[in-house]
């Protein structure tokens, strides 16, 4: 896991410290697993949290996006990232309720402290997928992260976490990977 930023599923409430953490990268220990049939063009959405560990903030907004794994490192616009889309939450009962132009590649969540900030994610596939296990996608965070008490911002080194692309079928793996 990121130092000091993690990624959680399952029950997750807003302001609570609840849910399950999403494993960092591609050993998919507690892995964000999504399940779709590609020959239905499914797609799916996920509730996720995210917060920093306790004591600690965002100094700022913190963004989250997909980046796929090609030649042993994480990368923007790789892969199957074009079929995961992100929205915040802004208190849906249900992922029906988001308006389409909510669900973007990139959003940035206003500070994040040591409790849940949800946003939602959705894995799409298509007819043209193969059944597939797929782990080379990774939901990326992003923000500087400080003591709560303190204004000098922690030193952490960026990771991801591997989320794979839609098939068939077939399950979906996203996994933690914050960078503060």
């Amino acid at each position: 896991m990121g130092k000091y930023l993690r990624l959680y599923t399952g029950s997750v409430t807003a302001g609570e410290t609840n849910g399950t953490e999403i494993s960092e990268g591609i050993d998919g220990q507690t892995a964000l697993v999504v399940t779709l049939n590609a020959s239905k063009n499914e797609h799916k959405e996920v509730l996720c949290a995210l917060r920093c560990v306790q004591g600690y903030k965002t100094l700022g907004a913190a963004t989250i996006k997909a980046q796929g794994y090609i030649d042993g490192s994480y990368q923007d616009g790789v892969g199957a990232t074009n079929k995961f889309k992100f929205a915040k939450d802004n208190g849906y009962a249900s992922p029906t309720e988001i308006p389409d132009p909510a669900w973007q590649d990139v959003i940035t969540l206003d500070e994040v402290d040591d409790t849940n900030v949800l946003f939602w994610v959705r894995v799409a596939s298509d007819e043209t997928e193969e059944i597939k296990n797929d782990d080379t996608v990774a939901i990326y965070t992003s923000a500087v992260v400080m003591q709560k008490s303190d204004k000098t911002p922690a030193t952490d080194t960026p990771s991801s976490a591997n989320a794979p692309s839609p098939g068939d079928n077939s399950s979906q793996t996203a996994k933690d990977t914050p960078t503060v």
